[in-house]
């Protein structure tokens, strides 16, 4: 019998088909999992955490050590470990210690342009951290808007966080995943 044209193109069309089916999947799956996570990096007073695989080191100081992806607007990503000074009652709040932190320089990162607001959820326990806060919210820019996660932990009379900002529809899973990682001496995990 003799094959008519249609037939190979037929088979080609439903091959690619199935093929990004198959991508799709794929990619649905292992889609909480990214970015993937590298080694160990340093922070302030001797934090350590895992940040994804190809950000570089973008600002530190005294007490904040940030990096970031590198990209620019919309999708730019950063992660900052933050050594909060000694404090007492309120003042060591996630929720304050993180609306500090923003507020003094960290919206910087969120490459949003000029700052006008943050807003921040209520803290709540932080699945797979014992003893651990985490908090949401966002921050406005003049340029747009971009998601933040951060997860906090008492050392010793400090507070101390992980700060995370992401474009919107980022990973909800990066801080929890990121906060499992988060160290220092006498509390290594």
């Amino acid at each position: 019998p003799r094959r008519w044209p249609g037939d190979a193109a037929g088979r080609r069309l439903a091959a690619a088909a199935g093929a990004l089916l198959g991508t799709l999947a794929i990619g649905m799956l292992l889609a909480p999992a990214l970015p993937a996570l590298g080694p160990l990096r340093e922070g302030p007073a001797a934090l350590e955490a895992k940040i994804p695989l190809g950000w570089r080191r973008a600002a530190s100081s005294l007490t904040t050590v940030s990096y970031s992806n590198g990209l620019t607007g919309a999708f730019r990503s950063s992660a900052t470990l933050v050594q909060a000074p000694a404090c007492r009652g309120r003042e060591c709040a996630c929720d304050r210690v993180v609306r500090t932190a923003i507020e003094d320089d960290l919206w910087r990162l969120g490459d949003l342009g000029h700052f006008k607001q943050l807003q921040l959820g209520q803290p709540s326990a932080m699945r797979g951290v014992p003893g651990g806060l985490r908090v949401d919210g966002t921050i406005d820019g003049e340029y747009g808007q971009a998601e933040v996660s951060a997860a906090c932990m008492q050392r010793e009379n400090s507070p101390v966080a992980l700060v995370v900002l992401q474009p919107a529809g980022g990973s909800t899973s990066l801080i929890e995943r990121m906060a499992a990682t988060f160290s220092w001496p006498r509390k290594k995990r």
